[in-house]
């Protein structure tokens, strides 16, 4: 796939090989030149490979493997040695 994919999240790394796959079952490959037509459950993956790309794209996902840390607040910052009571 390549050295960029190497910094990918593992799910866009996954929903390219997926499109990959298709493109190889469309357009043939060097044993089978001719292409054939994809299975239902192939044009499924291929649109939620699709569907992952586009959230990831658009910076609506990130797909990180580490979910964020809270940051906590410095020692010295107001508040930051009593808990905030409503």
């Amino acid at each position: 796939m390549g050295y960029y994919s190497e910094n990918l999240p593992p799910r866009v790394r996954a929903a390219l090989e997926v499109l990959e796959h298709c493109r190889n079952r469309q357009d043939g490959s060097c044993c089978d030149p001719g292409g054939n037509e994809l299975s239902r459950p192939e044009e499924a993956m291929q649109r939620q490979a699709l569907q992952v790309l586009t959230l990831y794209l658009a910076g609506e996902m990130d797909y990180g493997d580490e979910p964020p840390t809270p940051r906590k607040p410095p020692d010295d910052e107001p508040g930051a040695t009593q808990p905030v009571t409503v």
